[in-house]
């Protein structure tokens, strides 16, 4: 069996791949994202290779996600007659990327007037006092995105939706939100299908699930025969998965636990800030998700997950030498994963998730 089976060259974006989505929904909004290159560099003697999500559409990896759950709520809610309004609390990547998209949505309707729709569609957006300037004049190209900088941006957006005036579309909570991610698995097999390693910025862990259940649908239909390892890379700002690891890995030598983790954790200086704000979400909702995996790979003796923390100074060293050395010019998200890469000793076959521009 072959990958191409399931590409249809006449979708757009993350349509592509539709055949592998648990529901396809009548609506299938796009940007056209997705097909991002995978560069090859070297650095030490040693080849990585880094999958551009800083080239979508809106600057970052979040668009496929947004491309197939913002795409399922709609039909959902229209179906239900509910109110198709929409609210998020966001760092900025996803805020950004829902309003291009509902901005995009509302000028085709008002346009060819084919969808019963009265009104464009709202999109009210919390976000923290820490937010990029840019990321906000992104979001405010899109007159009905309502922006509200807030000190308690998730509570607020929670009280919208519970006061029945929008629907969220918190990522690490939806039930929709995995799936559009699992076409950079298909991508990335595609371009490389001898990748052993591939590294994630992650702050809920959504999009680095998305893609591993994409790896996962491939070893299911015999594409694959072995999952990738996937490193979890976190701040020593934010570092809930981290710690996780750690509190098993002492649990490990207690003999108390059976998860077999290989680690590349140290001690760990907590930061009161960190550069890559978008790393922000300190209880990491899908964190049982994830660990369910992890034992899951652990019985049938698949590869599996690791974690890592990368502070503010290997950060920004990390930056510089992509931008000095390479002319990758991506965000403090990106560049975490750079750094845990040479703090893993270098794996060979390594994929390095750029997940945004440097400006976003």
């Amino acid at each position: 069996m072959n990958l191409q089976d399931f590409y249809n060259e006449k979708e757009l974006g993350i349509w592509r791949w539709k055949k592998f989505f648990l529901k396809i929904p009548n609506i299938k909004l796009s940007l056209d994202e997705g097909n991002t290159r995978l560069e090859k560099y070297n650095f030490l003697g040693r080849d990585f290779f880094v999958k551009r999500e800083d080239q979508n559409p809106a600057g970052s990896h979040k668009i496929r996600g947004i491309a197939y759950q913002i795409s399922t709520e709609i039909q959902n809610l229209q179906e239900k007659n509910q109110n198709l309004d929409f609210t998020i609390s966001t760092s900025g990547n996803a805020g950004v990327a829902i309003s291009e998209i509902l901005r995009k949505f509302n000028d085709e309707i008002l346009e060819k007037k084919s969808f019963l729709l009265k009104n464009p569609i709202k999109f009210f957006v919390f976000v923290p006092k820490f937010i990029e300037e840019r990321k906000l004049t992104e979001m405010g190209k899109n007159p009905n995105c309502i922006i509200k900088i807030s000190d308690e941006p998730k509570k607020e957006s929670l009280i919208l939706e519970k006061e029945g005036r929008a629907k969220s579309l918190r990522q690490s909570t939806s039930e929709f939100a995995t799936e559009g991610f699992k076409t950079l698995a298909f991508e990335i097999f595609e371009d490389f299908p001898n990748v052993e390693n591939i590294f994630f910025p992650v702050s809920s862990g959504t999009s680095m699930l998305g893609t591993f259940y994409g790896f996962l649908d491939l070893r299911k239909l015999g594409i694959v025969q072995k999952i990738p390892n996937f490193f979890a890379v976190q701040t020593t700002k934010v570092f809930p998965i981290v710690k996780e690891f750690l509190e098993i890995q002492n649990l490990q030598e207690k003999n108390q636990n059976n998860i077999k983790i290989k680690n590349f954790l140290s001690e760990i200086f907590p930061e009161e800030n960190h550069p890559a704000s978008a790393i922000s979400d300190y209880i990491c909702y899908r964190k049982k998700e994830i660990f369910d995996e992890i034992r899951n790979l652990e019985n049938k003796n698949q590869n599996g997950f690791f974690a890592m923390a990368i502070s503010t100074f290997e950060t920004i060293e990390a930056r510089k030498i992509l931008e000095e050395k390479f002319g990758l010019f991506v965000s403090y998200e990106s560049a975490l994963t750079f750094s845990a890469w040479q703090k893993s000793e270098m794996p060979k076959n390594s994929v390095l998730i750029s997940s945004g521009a440097k400006n976003l």
